[in-house]
């Protein structure tokens, strides 16, 4: 997808990011925040709403709703994913994550995150809160004592959650958007966000493409 939408400094939200397996050996120099410029921080003082659905066939398989605030020092997003459709008849799945956190000159800083997932096989949710550079991990089911100890080797204090790392990402790179990677925590595991440009789309005649 790449450059999707483009409203003022948010850019083009690279919301089209790959997760890839679990990441055991996770660099901390990787995990850095991405600092943002002046113009940037000035620009800020917006709400951004973002609808996706994706078909198959032409019918509806999965939708996806973001609402982003971004003030000049303090940021929120929450995002729901769920299957639509047959694929949701199929495989029922809803994903409701919330982040928020304070806007700096040297990034974003998260403070709090947390996600709740329902699924056909049950339910589950992960809150993570930012103390000192310190991880406070709360889990339904919890995470296993082995999954803890190699969170604890591996975990930085830089290292965002997934919502903030897409809209920082967003932020810092409204010149050249969608590329490069960046390490991200979600309260169970180490993943890498990859980022990949397609093509630049101008929206004329409304808040639509297809």
């Amino acid at each position: 997808m790449g450059s999707l939408i483009n409203r003022g400094a948010l850019g083009a939200l690279a919301l089209a990011a790959v997760l890839a397996a679990p990441f055991a050996g996770a660099d901390p120099a990787a995990a850095q925040q991405l600092p943002l410029n002046k113009a940037t921080r000035s620009a800020l003082g917006q709400e951004i709403a973002l609808t996706y659905t994706v078909t198959g066939i032409g019918l509806p398989i999965l939708s996806a709703n973001f609402n982003i605030s971004l003030a000049k020092n303090r940021y929120t997003a929450t995002s729901v994913v769920k299957t639509e459709g047959i694929a949701g008849l199929m495989l029922q799945s809803r994903w409701d994550t919330r982040t928020e956190g304070a806007v700096t000159a040297a990034g974003l800083r998260p403070v709090a995150f947390r996600a709740d997932i329902a699924t056909s096989r049950g339910r589950g949710a992960v809150a993570i809160a930012w103390d000192g550079g310190r991880y406070k991990i709360r889990a339904v089911p919890e995470n296993k004592p082995e999954r803890t100890a190699a969170l604890k080797k591996h975990l930085t204090g830089t290292m965002p959650d997934p919502l903030t790392a897409m809209i920082a990402t967003a932020l810092a790179t409204t010149g050249k958007p969608c590329k490069g990677a960046q390490r991200v925590f979600d309260g169970r595991r180490i993943v890498e966000l990859a980022y990949k440009f397609d093509k630049p789309v101008v929206l004329r005649g409304g808040p639509h493409y297809n």
